[in-house]
């Protein structure tokens, strides 16, 4: 699980940087950061970070819901794990639910990044925090190195 929230949050990351170049900015903040994250969120991840165990719990219980309701992030996540499985089995009739559910979380990119902005925000200004820590012990470290 740790794991896989690292992976999101590094992806995440990269497709902000991404998109602050596409749109040639340079300094993050207040709308901007907000926009630029919001394309990044909105833009597709490389992956569903879920496990195969959950996808599989989820998607057995988990109902559809209908086309136009207001859902929960989560919910759409699973509607459009759902979704892809389903064009999988369409795609090959000798699959099965399980095959197809592993060729999505595997070798499907997530048409979204399922995190509100308010959580991305929380991961930019977090990561961004812990690079200028590192890269100041990092400095630190080499002058003292240099010193010696």
């Amino acid at each position: 699980m740790l794991s896989q929230i690292h992976r999101r949050n590094t992806d995440l990351m990269a497709a902000i940087r991404r998109e602050a170049k596409k749109a040639g900015v340079k300094e993050l903040r207040g709308r901007v950061l907000n926009r630029i994250v919001d394309r990044a969120l909105e833009g597709g991840a490389p992956h569903f970070y879920v496990s195969y165990e959950r996808a599989l719990e989820v998607i057995h219980r988990h109902r559809p819901s209908i086309n136009g309701s207001t859902r929960s992030l989560r919910v759409r996540m699973w509607d459009d794990i759902r979704r892809l499985a389903e064009e999988e089995m369409a795609d090959d009739p000798e699959s099965d639910i399980y095959q197809a559910i592993s060729r999505v979380l595997f070798l499907s990119p997530a048409p979204h990044f399922y995190i509100s902005r308010a959580t991305a925000l929380g991961i930019y200004h977090t990561t961004v925090a812990y690079e200028r820590m590192r890269n100041e012990k990092q400095r630190r470290l080499y002058r003292h190195r240099r010193d010696s």
